[in-house]
């Protein structure tokens, strides 16, 4: 053109004509210079956190199935860069602009797409979390064989940015990793003697166990006692006197990836038992009972109590032990029977001296003819009634007679013991004249 132009063929106009063309074209300097900041600005960054995740020992590799396919890998776990993929606008503009079509149409003008970042302040806040989620993740499982960690890209519109994607035993399906909420502060609803109940708040989705972390001011490690998400109240007992306690709650999500809440702070305070026994059998009518399950028992436990609510006048539940007249533990036998039964006895404490104690030993079998050890003989104390019930996962406590004996053992029992203790246990009115309590019958039996 400069040629035509140097040899009067062609006007100056033509070029200007041109050079405004370009100008206006998606190829003009500013917005090329502007795509190579941004894209400079966002290599920096991504360079930033692939090396912090090659330092904490992740791997980069985008070959799943390798992994996939090897059967000593239970889990992997990906920090997935979702964003490196997205259609670039200035690009799409450049190749559109260079069609023949689109060229010839000197007269249409239109703007062109401004170079916009992926890589914003709240999607870079995002990546942070997720990167700090992923070092966690494996400071808990780095040395375990069976879990590994990898860096890949992958898009992924719903996590713009990152996320950590899950394949769990092997499987094809992945799912986004989420770690718990944190959970609520422990809240105290009474403090009695030497045990204190927390109110149990609701967890989100992703945990998957809940736990109550305690301990005395002055200790480093702390204790542990699961939480029943289905009950509003956990109680601990067995506390000591006149000292101060911290206690938290811990969300447990997958891969025992844990969020601890804040940590509140109680003191307990001395109180005799005997009087605190004295006052609720004095002021309060009705005959209370405490239960504590140690593990998981489905709701057995509250079949036991409903049918003992039958034969039983005015006995309802409480939720303190030191409110109560009667301690009920109940023991699912899980590994070996003596062995959770010298756990479940830690529980009863030095309560025994006040309440009616009652250890409850549950046996899983579908056989309502199967014959359990008698589990009394693992208990080497008289102050403490020990009974074998029979459960399946599907009906709950089974209708057999087994279970017909124990809950008339427990309840003749109790009555007898009652009478020594001064708690006034009464029958409920017999329907069947001429039925005496040891051969009435329960509502499995009949």
């Amino acid at each position: 053109m400069i040629k035509s132009i140097q040899a009067c063929e062609k006007d100056i106009s033509a070029l200007t004509d041109l050079l405004q063309a370009h100008d206006e074209s998606p190829f003009n300097e500013n917005d090329l210079m502007k795509w190579i900041t941004v894209k400079e600005e966002e290599s920096n960054s991504v360079d930033k956190f692939l090396q912090q995740l090659c330092d904490s020992g992740a791997e980069v590799n985008n070959n799943l199935d390798t992994f996939l396919s090897d059967i000593k890998v239970k889990n992997l776990v990906c920090y997935t860069f979702s964003s490196l993929d997205l259609p670039d606008d200035l690009l799409s503009d450049q190749e559109h602009f260079l069609k023949p079509s689109i060229m010839r149409r000197n007269s249409e003008k239109k703007p062109y797409a401004v170079s916009q970042t992926w890589f914003t302040g709240s999607i870079r806040e995002k990546m942070r979390e997720h990167l700090e989620i992923f070092q966690k993740l494996m400071f808990l499982h780095g040395d375990v064989e069976a879990v590994k960690f990898l860096v890949s890209s992958k898009q992924h519109t719903i996590h713009p940015g990152s996320c950590i994607l899950l394949y769990e035993n092997g499987c094809d399906e992945v799912t986004c990793f989420s770690p718990p909420l944190k959970p609520a502060c422990p809240v105290t609803e009474q403090i009695s003697g030497h045990s204190v109940v927390l109110k149990v708040f609701s967890a989100c989705p992703a945990t998957e166990e809940l736990r109550l972390l305690y301990k005395m001011k002055e200790e480093k490690d702390w204790k542990s006692q699961s939480v029943l998400q289905s009950h509003d109240t956990v109680t601990l007992i067995d506390l000591s006197p006149d000292t101060e306690y911290e206690m938290k709650y811990t969300a447990v999500g997958k891969l025992n990836y844990t969020v601890d809440s804040d940590v509140s702070r109680v003191t307990m305070h001395t109180i005799s038992i005997r009087e605190d026994s004295t006052r609720n059998t004095i002021f309060n009518k009705g005959v209370k009972v405490f239960s504590i399950l140690t593990g998981k028992t489905d709701k057995l436990h509250k079949q036991i109590i409903s049918t003992m609510q039958t034969q039983i006048e005015d006995l309802r539940e409480v939720r303190t032990v030191d409110e109560s007249d009667i301690i009920l533990v109940f023991c699912p036998i899980v590994s070996r029977a003596g062995t959770d039964i010298d756990v479940a006895l830690k529980h009863f404490s030095n309560y025994t001296d006040f309440k009616l104690a009652v250890l409850v030993v549950l046996h899983h079998t579908f056989d309502p003819e199967k014959v359990v050890p008698d589990s009394s003989k693992c208990v080497n104390r008289t102050d403490i009634l020990t009974v074998d019930y029979l459960f399946y996962d599907d009906t709950g406590i089974l209708k057999c007679q087994k279970n017909s004996d124990s809950t008339n053992k427990v309840l003749n029992w109790l009555i007898q013991q009652g009478k020594k203790r001064g708690v006034k246990i009464c029958p409920r009115e017999n329907k069947f004249p001429n039925m005496t309590l040891l051969n009435w019958k329960l509502p499995w039996s009949l």
